[in-house]
């Protein structure tokens, strides 16, 4: 049976399974392995297939899989050393917190309950084991059944951590796709300090000196939703040597500036160094070689997608 293109699928295991047409990307495995950080952020624009590279790194990992034939006639087979010593050997939890879009802090809070419970629900054999202690299955059933406290939640991916380490004796691998949707929710919803300071006790319990941890890898939602929004806002407070400078961007003239050391929420306006640190983060672009520090587009790709952002900027301004 010929091969078809699976458009807008994120399932690695189910594009190769499927026999569907596959970029080789496998090869990020060897590239994440080698670079021996402890967090790996992920930023890139919409649509480069950034949560399909974190579905494959849980296949490749995890440890309740058997995912040699997945893998087999890939790059990174030819790695038999990598293979070897890497494949299906991590105990992996993995978690999107896209879908986090809530009107009001509370119903935000039920939404990231749920989505724990489904996380320990998959892990559910480690509370029917033997060897979690009979506190530790006690906190892990309060998750699991979706009965926590908000403070117990925040600290519901470093305790699994635990529980995985107890049972495997292995550190874990924690992929957290779109980990700041919630916070790009809240900002636009009007309960942003809420959520940011839940956000950071989520976050800061499993991926600050957690010693059960083997690697975590981050993937962020600024740029595929919320972020449009943001960079439109700071374009329509910049002067006209801001937009001056965007139509030149366009063209292919790379831009002049100054990276911003700290960019937070909610985002202030002071020099277009704003505007253009925030589209490198974001991945748009990337440094030019040139002798001060440049940056220009990416590819054609982004080009082409942020040419549209930019031609309804400057219409709305009319």
């Amino acid at each position: 049976m010929k091969k078809q293109i699976l458009i807008g699928a994120d399932s690695f295991e189910k594009i190769i399974g499927g026999n569907y047409f596959y970029v080789d990307k496998t090869l990020f495995i060897k590239e994440l392995l080698e670079n021996r950080g402890e967090v790996t952020l992920i930023t890139r624009p919409r649509r480069f297939g950034k949560t399909l590279n974190m579905s494959m790194l849980e296949c490749f990992f995890d440890i309740n899989r058997d995912s040699k034939a997945l893998f087999d006639r890939l790059k990174i087979m030819e790695h038999k050393d990598i293979v070897e010593k890497h494949l299906n050997k991590y105990p992996v939890i993995s978690l999107t917190l896209k879908n986090v879009e809530e009107d009001t802090y509370k119903n935000a809070i039920e939404n990231i309950r749920d989505l724990i419970s489904s996380v320990y629900r998959q892990n559910r054999y480690l509370y029917e084991s033997d060897r979690l202690d009979e506190q530790q299955k006690e906190i892990f059933y309060t998750l699991l059944s979706g009965k926590s406290t908000e403070s117990r939640l925040k600290s519901a991916l470093k305790f699994l951590t635990e529980c995985l380490y107890t049972y495997h004796k292995e550190r874990v691998i924690v992929l957290l796709d779109e980990y700041d949707a919630p916070i790009t929710n809240a900002l636009m919803k009007g309960y942003y300090d809420k959520m940011i300071s839940f956000m950071r006790g989520f976050m800061g319990s499993v991926f600050k000196t957690n010693k059960y941890l083997k690697h975590k890898e981050l993937d962020n939602y600024w740029v595929n939703t919320g972020s449009v929004r943001e960079l439109q806002d700071v374009f329509y407070k910049g002067d006209a040597a801001l937009k001056n400078e965007l139509a030149g961007l366009l063209t292919g003239a790379p831009v002049m500036m100054r990276l911003e050391d700290e960019i937070t929420y909610p985002i202030k306006y002071v020099r277009s160094n704003t505007f253009w640190t925030m589209l490198l983060n974001a991945g748009y672009l990337r440094a030019s070689k040139i002798d001060r520090f440049g940056a220009e587009l990416v590819n054609m790709e982004v080009k082409s997608i942020f040419s549209r952002y930019a031609e309804e900027w400057f219409g709305e301004q009319h």
